[in-house]
């Protein structure tokens, strides 16, 4: 059996598209949710192209908190798990 390694990047869009997509199949529970985190991954991008990753991270972070208090209730727990690695990987890698 051969090995296979591949690399994943997340990007402050991708994670946008994330969002998109799992609205669309139903594992965020709502569109006003949504657009809560919508608006939280935006002005984390927008902080992030200035160069400020301190309010870029705060944003991360709040982005964080609503998705762990919708934790399988209003967003699916598969879900939550991969937007919060995503999330915690830009929080490591602000430039």
């Amino acid at each position: 059996m051969a090995a296979l390694s591949f690399t994943i990047v997340v990007t402050p869009e991708s994670i946008k598209q994330d969002v998109i997509q799992f609205l669309a199949a139903g594992l965020i529970k709502n569109g006003g949710m949504a657009n809560s985190l919508l608006a939280k991954l935006s002005a984390a991008q927008e902080a992030r192209i200035r160069g400020n990753c301190s309010t870029s991270a705060r944003d991360y972070d709040a982005f964080i908190h609503e998705l762990q208090a919708q934790d399988a209730k209003g967003i699916d727990a598969s879900a939550v798990n991969i937007m919060i690695g995503d999330a915690q990987y830009l929080l490591a890698h602000c430039p």
